[in-house]
């Protein structure tokens, strides 16, 4: 894995500052700030790099089993819903491309324009509805999973009735 580019262009720029460090008494200020803002990004980097590599952020001796469960939950977390907006970005983007073509649709002939919105309208309902749907049937724990158990409830695993009395003859009891 390279470097992504800002992290190179960072470099370049601290060595500018570094020949220009001699001749200007501001720049030191400016390159602490600077270097604070690298080690930052960097801890950042290596933080999301840990995100997408789990497995190998978990070989790690120094955390303890209950730290690299919580680790590896937060990321299943995070993945969830990263996808979970990426699929609600898409449904608002479908969206605002059907209003654009109904915007469009109004410079057409008055005898075609109530066709078209119709036809437009109802198809784009139906998608909308379609991927809405989508969203609310997927796994509340893995969102590449589906749940179709949201209306089904199970019954019982055994009948418990008061009126299945189960009455053993041996047992006999004289008042």
């Amino acid at each position: 894995m390279g470097d992504p580019s800002y992290i190179t262009e960072m470099n370049k720029l601290i060595g500018q500052l570094n020949e220009f460090k001699m001749y200007n008494p501001h720049t030191d200020e400016i390159y602490s700030n600077i270097m604070k803002d690298f080690r930052n990004t960097t801890k950042d980097l290596r933080l999301s790099r840990g995100l997408d590599d789990v497995d190998a952020l978990l070989t790690l001796s120094e955390l303890s089993d209950k730290e690299k469960r919580e680790r590896k939950r937060q990321n299943e977390i995070n993945q969830y819903y990263q996808k979970r907006y990426q699929r609600q970005i898409v449904v608002l983007q479908k969206i605002v491309v059907f209003f654009c073509l109904a915007i469009l649709g109004t410079l057409l002939p008055d005898g075609i324009r109530p066709l078209y919105l119709g036809v437009l309208f109802a198809g784009g309902f139906i998608m909308l509805f379609y991927d809405l749907w989508d969203i609310f049937l997927r796994d509340s724990r893995d969102f590449d999973q589906y749940n179709f158990n949201l209306f089904y409830n199970k019954p019982p695993s055994q009948e418990n009735s008061y009126l299945n009395i189960d009455v053993d003859l041996k047992d006999t009891k004289y008042c």
